[in-house]
């Protein structure tokens, strides 16, 4: 959120102011207080705000009977904000929802102040102090106890916890006031009546008391001292910080700071004219003061004062001369300003030499400014350089002779003499120029680091990668060179070695690696100013460089962001920032800000929203895409704010996000713990944040239903086993039975005639002497034997074994014809016959039964033609077309002779059979088809079953 900055002369302190232009419910506010989340509570005459360091939230009472002038708010253990209204109600916030208390309406009959501090212990009894009626109790019935007795001891206790921080107030419209002498705090029965009485109860002999315009530090019963803060005003309120100073409000007078409780010390006055009414510390260390007509005002430190009319202005450079300060404001003159009394003289610069990049005093008190076209000196406004030499930069060799640089440029000025001493032109643009004791000039310029030695420019080092950054600023440092770049940090050079000994960057915790200047304080000291702040770095160790870095920045306090300059002046030290000159003590250490321990806020559940109340969520298996909401509340460095988080039992390492959300989808079902952490340098984290999720299991997800599922699947199983092995025991069946048809195939093909005929066929060519044909026969017989045998014990062969099958059966037939049989087998191209296999011992009786009823018959010439044709779906075609009488006339002359009757039946029929169990087996279509040509002969067509 943007807010408005406030600064004044008399205190220099910078402000944060917070109004209803930023979303606060009124300009009149009363109170402050902090919940353990880190939200920011303001009572309003207007209702409750809430701050988070970014936007306001504001509660107005729902009962429109109850007013909304909130006088009084606090946190009781479990977080619940309550408050107290002007008259008398009161009640607490929890859950984002108002809840009023049932004794409101009773007590508002009573001074408002009945309940001006209260505390709730852990049984819910509520606690009140009050001078009219001493302590009361409210008990869990809604009982008031009236002057409930209670030990010393014990009250001192109830009152630390009832006036929350040792605040111990009374605030009534009485007269007079008595000190106890036998107490250790006064006793309400003995306070005789005076109007604005206010204590700091710093122990049990030891507080601090106003009435009227004075201060009262009482010790072991006596006044030690005191002191009339302003004797026109009485003090309004008392406070005590976590630093142990005082903090004394006066009425329309602004605050009073008195530093370690020392009231003999000159205060420090804050908002001086502002009708402040109350100021708290919170545990990042901020001060909020709320104002009766301006709001709240927010203050980060009070380590960091601002210079007088330098605050919300961009300072780029300064010097000092005596008591005096000269620095410039971009864009603007030049202003000499006393130190002591603020007093400010400006001195205009001419032409276009408004755009200043250093400024120096001389001894003499000689005034040197380089501008972005001119090199003045004093306010005479004359230009001591050309025109063409411009972006002029300038360092002090001494008192009479300058260092300057420029685009293009550098070279030494006798500031005395007003002249060039010597001048350099070169084709870079000079940053920063800085001459060592031996007359050497580096140069930090664009494109890294050059040395200028015996009238020479080269360039460092071009194989380091570091040298080769910018170079913004050089400064010596010992032995070494301290060389401050735009990206790449700061680093330690050493010129003898020519080569840089150590880096320090923003991976050693430096605030940012573009760094704009350097200012060596002593020989262990560094600092350093950045975009991004103020780096203070302590040496160690000198030659291991060795160091400490400690920061600041807007998260602990300091008022600024980007830093041009940096000096040091009557041991104060002086930064020149986009906000002005702040000074503080080179000594003050930066507050450590401990990164705030997140909350959860939302749990949003299938994208439906649900209100997080509880450690441990319990969800339904379907309610599994969980939208975590988170935040951490840091009122000063929340841009600085990271996370990471991590789910136990489903992330493996940890997510580190710059948002507010984390998403998970599907998870399953199980136990996981959600953890998460906040962080402002992603080195040190805060407490962690658990929430555990416990996600049930789906009915299938059960044992019960994982059993019952078991015993199904096994019942199937066990369905499926019988099945199988019904399936199989059928298909064995039908295995033997092809086995048989098989065997009575091959019963037909090695008939006992067709061996006996083949037998007299040899003994034929024994008896003519013919030896070698006898021989060869008997060897082809003998081969068609194994082969049809070792056919018949598998239930595929190859077709180019069955094709070699029928070429011994019809050769060996072929003899029986007297030469007057020609026969061919053709194979079609596109069947792999070496591959395809087909069923054995279905064509040689289909051949057998063309050659004995078709082609014996006839006379002269007799063909027969066998041919193989590709089919779809894995089928042979296997054709058999012969030109003899044809089945009609081969019948009749069979049965006129009643011959083979038996055998030409039974081989067809078994041929069919095992075609039947073939294809309930595969699941196939082979079929036998035999028909009587028109022109004469049978043509037999076979469709076979293919397998690859």
């Amino acid at each position: 959120m943007l807010v408005n900055h406030v600064q004044f002369a008399q205190q220099n302190f910078a402000y944060n102011n917070l109004n209803v232009e930023h979303g606060l419910a009124a300009s009149e506010t009363y109170t402050i207080v902090q919940d353990s989340l880190g939200y920011i509570w303001i009572g309003t005459e207007s209702g409750i705000s809430r701050y988070d360091g970014y936007n306001f939230k504001n509660y107005i009472n729902p009962d429109k009977s109850v007013d909304n002038t909130v006088l009084r708010l606090f946190v009781d253990h479990k977080n619940r904000v309550w408050y107290s209204t002007y008259n008398g109600y009161f009640g607490f916030i929890q859950n984002d929802s108002m809840f009023n208390h049932p004794l409101g309406r009773s007590m508002n009959k009573l001074d408002f102040s009945f309940i001006s501090n209260s505390y709730i212990d852990s049984s819910e009894n509520i606690w009140m102090y009050n001078y009219s009626y001493g302590l009361i109790k409210i008990d869990k019935q809604n009982k008031i106890h009236k002057s409930h007795p209670i030990n010393n001891s014990e009250k001192i206790r109830l009152l630390r916890k009832i006036l929350n921080n040792n605040l111990f107030r009374v605030n009534h419209h009485h007269n007079n006031l008595e000190l106890n002498k036998d107490a250790t705090i006064p006793d309400p029965n003995k306070i005789a009546h005076h109007q604005n009485a206010f204590f700091l109860l710093i122990d049990k002999d030891e507080y601090y008391f106003a009435k009227g315009s004075r201060v009262y530090h009482v010790k072991n019963y006596r006044i030690v001292n005191s002191r009339i803060i302003d004797k026109d005003n009485p003090v309004y309120t008392l406070n005590l910080d976590n630093q142990d100073n005082i903090w004394v409000n006066l009425d329309s007078k602004g605050l009073h700071l008195f530093p370690a409780r020392d009231l003999d010390a000159e205060p420090e006055i804050l908002l001086k004219n502002y009708a402040t009414s109350s100021i708290t510390q919170d545990r990042e260390g901020n001060y909020w003061i709320t104002t009766m007509e301006n709001g709240i005002f927010m203050l980060p430190s009070l380590n960091f004062y601002i210079l007088p009319e330098t605050y919300g202005k961009k300072i780029l450079t300064f010097d000092f001369s005596d008591n005096h300060i000269y620095y410039h404001s971009y864009l603007d003159d030049i202003v000499k300003t006393n130190l002591k009394t603020y007093n400010n003289v400006r001195i205009k610069l001419p032409g276009k030499s408004s755009l200043v990049h250093s400024l120096s005093v001389t001894e003499n008190k000689s005034l040197l400014v380089s501008s972005l076209f001119n090199l003045l000196v004093d306010t005479t406004g004359n230009s001591l350089l050309p025109a063409t030499f411009n972006n002029l930069n300038h360092r002090l060799i001494n008192d009479s002779v300058a260092l300057t640089s420029g685009l293009r440029y550098f070279g030494k000025y006798d500031i005395k003499n007003k002249e060039i001493i010597s001048i350099t032109r070169n084709d870079m643009t000079i940053n920063d120029a800085f001459e060592d004791m031996s007359g050497v000039i580096w140069l930090g310029t664009l494109n890294g680091l050059y040395v200028y030695k015996s009238g020479k420019i080269r360039h460092i080092d071009t194989s380091n990668t570091f040298l080769q950054y910018r170079m913004n600023t050089i400064e010596p440092f010992g032995d070494y060179l301290l060389l401050g770049t735009k990206a790449a940090g700061l680093g330690i050079y050493h010129p003898d070695d020519n080569k840089i000994i150590s880096i320090i960057d923003e991976d050693n915790g430096l605030t940012s690696n573009n760094i704009r200047s350097l200012f060596i304080e002593n020989d262990s000291t560094i600092w350093i100013g950045s975009v991004a702040g103020l780096s203070k770095i302590i040496i160690t160790n000198n030659k291991l460089f060795s160091f400490h870095i400690f920061n600041y920045n807007q998260g602990n306090g300091f008022p600024s962001r980007e830093v041009y300059e940096i000096k040091k002046h009557d041991s104060m030290l002086y930064v020149a920032t986009d906000n002005g000159i702040i000074r503080f003590k080179p000594s003050c250490q930066p507050q450590i800000c401990q990164p705030p321990t997140p909350h959860i806020e939302n749990i949003i559940i299938n994208d439906k929203e649900h209100i997080y109340s509880r450690n441990k969520v319990q969800l339904k298996y379907w309610q599994n895409t969980l939208l975590i909401q988170y935040k951490a509340v840091a009122i000063r460095n929340h841009d600085e704010l990271n996370y990471r988080y991590k789910l136990e039992n489903y992330d493996s390492k940890w997510i580190n996000n710059k948002e507010l959300t984390a998403r998970y989808s599907h998870l399953p079902p199980g136990n996981y713990t959600f953890r998460i952490q906040s962080t402002l340098d992603n080195i040190n984290y805060s407490e962690e944040t658990k929430i555990y999720l416990s996600i049930s299991k789906s009915y299938y997800q059960t044992t019960i239903f994982k059993i019952i599922c078991a015993i199904v699947i096994i019942s199937i199983l066990l369905l499926i086993y019988k099945y199988l092995i019904s399936l199989q025991r059928r298909k064995d069946e039908m295995r033997y039975r092809i086995f048989q048809s098989e065997n009575n195939a091959l019963r037909s093909q090695l008939h006992p005639h067709f061996i006996y005929n083949a037998l007299c066929s040899m003994h034929d060519y024994i008896l003519r002497e013919q030896t070698n044909k006898a021989d060869s026969y008997l060897s082809d017989f003998a081969r068609l034997i194994r082969l049809s045998f070792e056919n018949s014990k598998r239930d595929f062969i190859p077709l180019q074994q069955e094709i070699e099958t029928i070429r011994l059966f019809l050769k060996l037939e072929e003899s029986k014809f007297n030469d007057t049989l020609d026969y061919s087998i053709d194979t079609d191209p596109l069947i792999d016959a070496e591959i395809s296999q087909v069923p054995p011992l279905l064509i040689q009786p289909l051949l057998e039964n063309a050659l004995i009823h078709g082609l014996t018959l006839k006379k002269g010439q007799k063909l027969l033609k066998i041919r193989f044709v590709k089919e779809k779906r894995s089928m042979i075609l296997c054709e058999i077309k012969d030109n003899g009488i044809g089945r009609q006339r081969a019948g009749v002359i069979s049965k006129s002779k009643n011959k083979h009757k038996y055998r030409v039946s039974s081989g067809l029929s078994n041929i069919n059979k095992q075609i039947t169990l073939i294809n309930k087996m595969y699941n196939t279509n082979m079929e036998l088809e035999i028909t009587d040509q028109p022109e004469g002969g049978t043509l037999v067509k076979l469709r076979l079953y293919s397998i690859k």
